[in-house]
């Protein structure tokens, strides 16, 4: 692993959900926990940032979870304009 390109993720008592939102901040695309794992749960995960791909490997060879892209369709709110509101 490269010099300063080293990510490592330590969890305690996390939810899937919780989990998904933290890949989402990575990966920076929508994440959808469709697992179906209930509970709470402890990891602890290390991968190379500089690598492609190493998220996706680290997940499935240390946390035994894969991530898949699909379809999915969710709702979203867009502003597309604001007004000041005058005293």
């Amino acid at each position: 692993m490269g010099a300063g390109t080293v990510s490592h993720w330590t969890a305690r008592n996390q939810n899937m959900r919780q989990l998904a939102a933290a890949l989402r901040a990575v990966a920076r695309r929508p994440v959808l926990d469709e697992s179906n794992l209930t509970g709470t749960f402890d990891f602890a995960l290390g991968y190379d940032r500089a690598k492609e791909g190493a998220l996706l490997d680290a997940l499935q060879q240390q946390l035994g979870l894969q991530l898949l892209d699909s379809i999915a369709s969710f709702d979203v709110v867009v502003i597309d304009h604001v007004e000041p509101i005058l005293p």
